[in-house]
């Protein structure tokens, strides 16, 4: 007996054909497809250096680099680097300081600067570097008492 095939004939010439036609399509479409070239290697991220010298950075940036970097004794490219220093992170926090005085957004700061908005928030949350901290405790024993006329 024999199993039913549904293409039979001239159907399964035609199936074929197609199939035979389809892959043969495919495979002159893939050869004619311009070769690959390599893939472009990455480029190599900026130095501090070459970020400060090339980048267009408005004036005001350069000059709270500048009151910064001479106020805190460090490179300016040590600020705009990946440093984490008490005396780097003080002249970072106190450019975003000058410029948020200046009327700049968070957003705004920390693309100068190269960081994130909210690492430019949690430098103005904390006094600025030259800020003068409030007065706690007591006086000394000698001024309370002056002042008091003891």
């Amino acid at each position: 007996m024999k199993q039913f095939d549904p293409l039979e004939g001239e159907r399964r010439e035609q199936y074929l054909a197609s199939g035979v036609a389809r892959m043969v399509e495919l495979d002159r479409l893939c050869r004619q497809a311009p070769a690959r070239s390599e893939p472009h290697p990455p480029k190599p991220a900026a130095s501090p250096r070459e970020h400060f010298e090339r980048a267009p950075m408005p004036q005001a940036v350069r000059a709270a680099l500048a009151q910064a970097a001479t106020r805190q004794g460090v490179p300016v490219t040590a600020i705009l680097g990946r440093g984490r220093q008490p005396q780097v992170v003080a002249a970072r926090r106190e450019v975003c300081h000058l410029l948020r005085a200046r009327g700049w957004s968070q957003t705004r700061i920390g693309r100068a600067l190269g960081r994130d908005h909210t690492t430019v928030l949690r430098f103005l949350r904390q006094p600025a570097p030259n800020a003068r901290a409030p007065r706690t405790g007591s006086l000394p024993w000698g001024e309370m008492a002056a002042e008091w006329g003891v």
